[in-house]
């Protein structure tokens, strides 16, 4: 986290944390000659015109009526995939954009990439609200999880970061703030700033701010991610200038948080290594060297067969089942 949070920090760090976890997708995806996606970029953008389009990108409702994706569930969604950090979701999010993908041609498939999209954004109570009703509503708007993928509600995160964290705006506030992160991070920044500032901007309490972290004296190890969607890898820099005694370490891999994932990521070998360098911290006190990485020894898989675990995040239609 930020060693000085406030509101405006929370947001602005998830527009830069999405931007370069999309960023990171499409690169790896390009220099993949597997990849079902040829020009990643290129492709990324179409994908964004179609569901902007007059015709959009539509799927079904149970009463038969098309109901249109927007770019915020897509964005959505995408930042649930990224944020595994096995690396399978991040097979499934490229499996998810090659499906939406102008370029492909099969409505059948276009049409159930919709779909995944939309179950695993719109849902509440155990129903696919977009499906059942032709509207989408999420266990977000509730504030209550339910038994389906993609359930947290973040109802007690936006609590915490409610109250613990300043700020305060209006509505014309948070639109003119939109327009610079648009500006500088584009629409998948934008998409993640909004999602975290409409949760915060007016909290309907008085702030009871933490102090800023830090301490010169103490030994901290600081573990950054470089692509980490809702936890920028800038946030992991200035908190070891918050602790300068201590020593900040990075793991070169994706997903929210670096975790002993008991083998299961696309990358163990690189996984461990940086494990270890925190058990012997927790051991023994001793820090690794300040500015230790743990390089990948292995590439991100983007073809579903070449994942050695299924994504976290499955989806399924009231008609047919369907995982990615």
């Amino acid at each position: 986290v930020a060693p000085f949070p406030d509101k405006s920090t929370w947001a602005i760090g998830a527009a830069g944390g999405m931007q370069q976890a999309v960023a990171k997708l499409l690169y790896n995806c390009g220099r993949n000659s597997t990849c079902s996606m040829k020009e990643p970029e290129t492709e990324f953008s179409e994908i964004l015109s179609s569901i902007r389009s007059d015709k959009g990108l539509t799927a079904p409702t149970a009463s038969g009526k098309p109901f249109r994706l927007t770019v915020g569930l897509l964005v959505g969604v995408l930042a649930t995939l990224l944020g595994d950090n096995s690396g399978a979701g991040w097979v499934s999010a490229i499996d998810v954009l090659s499906g939406l993908s102008p370029r492909q041609l099969d409505e059948t498939k276009r049409t159930a990439a919709v779909v995944a999209v939309l179950n695993s954004a719109c849902h509440a109570l155990n129903n696919h609200t977009w499906y059942t009703y032709g509207t989408c509503i999420g266990t977000g708007q509730l504030a209550e999880d339910d038994d389906m993928p993609s359930t947290d509600a973040f109802i007690e995160m936006n609590a915490i970061f409610g109250q613990d964290s300043a700020g305060r705006w209006t509505v014309e506030d948070v639109v003119h703030q939109w327009r610079a992160i648009n500006a500088e991070y584009g629409t998948v920044g934008s998409v993640a700033y909004i999602a975290q500032m409409s949760a915060l901007f007016n909290w309907p309490t008085v702030p009871t701010p933490v102090a800023p972290m830090g301490n010169p004296t103490v030994p901290a190890l600081i573990v950054g991610n470089l692509y980490d969607p809702p936890t920028r890898y800038e946030w992991s820099q200035k908190m070891h200038e918050a602790f300068p005694s201590g020593s900040l370490m990075t793991w070169q891999g994706v997903g929210h948080c670096m975790l002993d994932t008991g083998g299961k990521s696309f990358d163990p070998q690189a996984i461990k290594k940086c494990f270890d360098k925190v058990l012997s911290y927790f051991k023994t006190g001793k820090l690794p060297p300040n500015g230790f990485v743990c390089r990948e020894t292995q590439p991100l898989p983007v073809l579903i067969q070449d994942r050695s675990f299924e994504s976290r995040v499955e989806y399924s239609t009231d008609k047919e089942p369907l995982t990615i």
